[in-house]
């Protein structure tokens, strides 16, 4: 029995991008392949080399998608890689390729000065053998919220708000812990491989001036709040946003990612639920990286990672 010839690198061209695209969508029954075509293949801030394939005699059998970004911190900014699309396929499991592959990613992002490296995953435990650590979140379930529409409420139209949007984008996440730092570039690509229903990209516009808005998307007739943005302390304008979305869609139920901080933006104005989340991780890279960032990042509700940014 011959010895597998095995080779661990990133890709080189589209054709090998596209195979990963058949891979993930091979080794995710559960996910479409629409979203591998939108992670892989539209986001323009992503090099060949940030997928890294793991070959068995030619052919890819395993990949590992590392996303670079910058996120804001209190007093500042990070670099840091996303780790996403841990695939191999169904036939070539259980042989430690995943494994073999993330390690490599380690020495990738290490390489390219990431201090930090992150993921979303319910296999905690496989990837706390790496290093990872859990970071608890929680989810803000909104009942009964009542639809009523509004007409300084629009939907996002990219020639009319998308310099307004940027602008109170970095305005709102200003020192938030946990938030993408995002150029044009990084919009323009997000635009394409979000999972966001475009009609629910809302804009509040009283008196001709952007106060707020909200993107989201339709889930089981509940609304899933992917990221929102408003101007001073009137938290109003959040209110007659949630309510236009309801308007919309007629569901009366939100779903969205809260910090404790954030509890005060939609309290008392709606009743809400709190269910615990483990889905996000952790792994520092840098050893030298100062404790106060890694004690930042390890608070627990304390992460502003709008949904629209996931990979």
């Amino acid at each position: 029995m011959s010895i597998p010839l095995i080779e661990v690198r990133g890709c080189e061209s589209e054709v090998e991008l596209n195979e990963v695209v058949e891979l993930c969508d091979a080794a995710f029954s559960n996910t479409t392949r629409e979203y591998f075509v939108r992670h892989l293949l539209k986001d323009k801030t992503l090099a060949l080399n940030d997928t890294r394939i793991l070959l068995k005699d030619g052919k890819i059998v395993s990949s590992v998608q590392i996303f670079p970004r910058i996120i804001s911190l209190q007093k500042g900014e990070l670099k840091y890689g996303g780790i996403g699309n841990v695939a191999t396929l169904p036939s070539e499991r259980s042989r430690g390729y995943a494994g073999i592959l993330l390690k490599d990613a380690f020495d990738y992002m290490v390489k390219k000065d990431f201090p930090v490296s992150m993921l979303t995953t319910h296999i905690n435990s496989y990837y706390e053998k790496f290093g990872f650590k859990t970071v608890l979140r929680t989810i803000a379930r909104i009942s009964n919220v009542k639809g009523i529409g509004c007409k300084d409420v629009k939907v996002f139209d990219e020639f009319r708000d998308f310099e307004n949007v940027i602008n109170l984008y970095n305005e709102f996440n200003i020192n938030k812990t946990g938030t993408i730092v995002r150029d044009k570039r990084y919009w323009q690509s997000q635009f394409d491989f979000c999972d966001e229903d475009k009609d629910l990209f809302l804009v509040y516009y009283p008196k001709d001036v952007l106060k707020g808005f909200v993107r989201a998307q339709r889930k089981e007739k509940i609304i899933k709040v992917q990221e929102y943005a408003f101007r001073s302390a009137d938290k109003t304008v959040l209110t007659k946003l949630f309510q236009c979305l309801s308007y919309i869609t007629g569901f009366n139920e939100i779903e969205m990612f809260l910090t404790k901080k954030e509890e005060d933006y939609i309290n008392p104005g709606f009743p809400f639920s709190l269910k615990e989340e483990k889905d996000f991780m952790i792994c520092f890279l840098d050893e030298n990286l100062k404790d106060e960032i890694k004690n930042e990042l390890l608070i627990d509700r304390n992460l502003n990672f709008w949904q629209s940014d996931f990979y």
